[in-house]
């Protein structure tokens, strides 16, 4: 990814990376159809919401909500294909280890 690579070319001291961070706001370029607009989207009590200068229910807003929700932001490999995607077993049937419901644990995994 990216961001990744740019993050690695960074150097952090050690009392920045204990810092606790939290981003609650990004704001992106989106061209559609030759026309840019902002899209500003913020995190409040865990719920996303935006703002727009193309206007707040726009196709902007959707196109950088899209792009949010893709996890890898339409990132392709340097030969041109998309990364592979990492799925992980589900547990066992039964695992105690494992607390809530199927569709709970999905939710939370989305979540991430």
């Amino acid at each position: 990814m990216a961001a990744a690579r740019a993050l690695a070319g960074l150097a952090a001291s050690e009392a920045e990376a204990e810092r606790a961070v939290q981003v609650t706001r990004v704001t992106v370029d989106v061209e559609l159809d030759g026309v840019t607009e902002l899209v500003s989207l913020v995190l409040r009590d865990g719920a996303l919401t935006w703002s727009s200068t193309g206007g707040a229910d726009g196709a902007h807003v959707r196109a950088a909500l899209r792009w949010i929700a893709d996890s890898r932001g339409g990132v392709r490999t340097s030969d041109g294909a998309e990364p592979a995607r990492v799925s992980f077993a589900p547990p066992p049937p039964g695992d105690a280890a494992v607390e809530g419901s199927p569709r709970e644990r999905l939710a939370d995994a989305l979540d991430d």
